[in-house]
């Protein structure tokens, strides 16, 4: 049991080094991409604290996974056919995961109900939205539901009766 716990170790020393090391190379190689060419949008999620200027690219995935598998194929002097393709799946790999946190932050859905919040509420404090109240904002409706996101859901409708009927207004924008 000993041994098998030595074992586990040390392989997770060797994991976690990995992680490490290929988080480094990415934010290394993004770093280095943004200074050669600055970004041409913002960052859509600016929750993550970043030192990035623009979104994550997905070459700075594949970057950093195909420089780490040359780098311990070199070191390990795996046959070049081995290395070849350890090279080619981590360079593919690595732009898988970067394109996944780049769609991530593109379908960020608390970024897109503060988006529409903001718009709601910038609408409202503009001026009229019904030609009733001529800009009475105390008196305008505040949406419950993002049109671009499909509504609440069922899910979403059972909370808001749920939270109305307790007087709590957690599901609202205001």
């Amino acid at each position: 049991m000993l041994q098998g716990l030595k074992s586990g170790a040390k392989y997770g020393l060797y994991f976690g080094g990995a992680v490490a090391a290929f988080v480094v190379a990415e934010e290394g190689a993004g770093w280095l991409r943004e200074r050669l060419e600055p970004p041409t949008r913002p960052n859509p999620n600016q929750d993550r604290y970043s030192w990035r200027k623009g979104p994550v690219h997905v070459a700075d995935g594949a970057v950093a996974g195909g420089s780490l598998a040359a780098i311990a194929g070199l070191a390990f002097r795996l046959p070049n056919p081995l290395l070849i393709q350890g090279v080619v799946i981590s360079t593919l790999m690595g732009g898988l995961m970067s394109g996944l946190q780049h769609v991530q932050d593109d379908l960020y859905p608390e970024a897109k109900f503060e988006r529409a919040a903001k718009e709601a509420v910038d609408e409202v404090a503009a001026g009229d939205l019904d030609g009733e109240h001529n800009g009475d904002a105390e008196r305008q409706p505040m949406p419950t539901a993002v049109p671009e996101l499909g509504g609440l859901g069922e899910l979403g409708t059972v909370a808001q009766q749920q939270a109305q009927a307790q007087g709590n207004k957690w599901w609202s924008w205001k």
